[in-house]
């Protein structure tokens, strides 16, 4: 099954032109965007306590560029094949706290699945509202030679603005409070 998820995602992406992108773009005639739709399988997790856990990277980032860029998803080396490359929203941001994990600055990237690359748009299905300027509680997981990953588009992005994750109609039930208490009783008893 896995197999086949993976070979339907990269034949969605084989059809992607160029490595630039434009966020917001305007376009004068909407016609002719074309809008694919990406499907991700990300794990759920039930408690705030689980997904912490489960994140190797905590940090309060206000975001400074957001880009997009073909990245290779190759899992071994030895594969030339072009269709090994999907298209990724890349948030860079400055850290203003770093609850969990080690980065090697004061700004990082993290990849979202997605993005606009000349007039094809990769929609992620609940892809988060991710604004420049703004500042959220980012929960993910860090791997060798990428990007970090958030844990899930839905309960991994919090606007520390409103309290709430982008789409809390969808994560009810894991609060940034709930997330705040637990990580602020983990640094007290350090």
């Amino acid at each position: 099954m896995k197999k086949i998820t993976r070979f339907i995602i990269i034949l969605i992406f084989a059809a992607a032109i160029g490595t630039n992108c434009t966020l917001n773009q305007i376009n004068s005639n909407p016609k002719e965007t074309i809008v694919e739709a990406i499907h991700v399988y990300y794990p759920h997790y039930d408690t705030a306590e689980d997904l912490i856990n489960h994140a190797d990277l905590i940090f309060y980032g206000t975001v400074k560029n957001i880009s997009c860029e073909m990245l290779d998803i190759r899992t071994t080396k030895g594969s030339d094949n072009e269709t090994d490359k999907m298209p990724y929203t890349l948030y860079t941001m400055h850290i203003e706290k770093l609850f969990q994990g080690n980065t090697d600055g004061e700004e990082i990237t993290i990849k979202v699945p997605g993005g606009i690359f000349g007039n094809v748009e990769y929609r992620l299905e609940d892809k988060p509202d991710i604004s420049t300027g703004s500042t959220y509680l980012f929960l993910a997981q860090s791997y060798e030679n990428t990007y970090p990953s958030l844990l899930n588009v839905t309960q991994s992005v919090y606007d520390i603005n409103t309290l709430q994750t982008y789409n809390n109609t969808i994560t009810q039930e894991i609060s940034l409070t709930d997330i705040l208490a637990i990580l602020n009783e983990k640094n007290a008893s350090l």
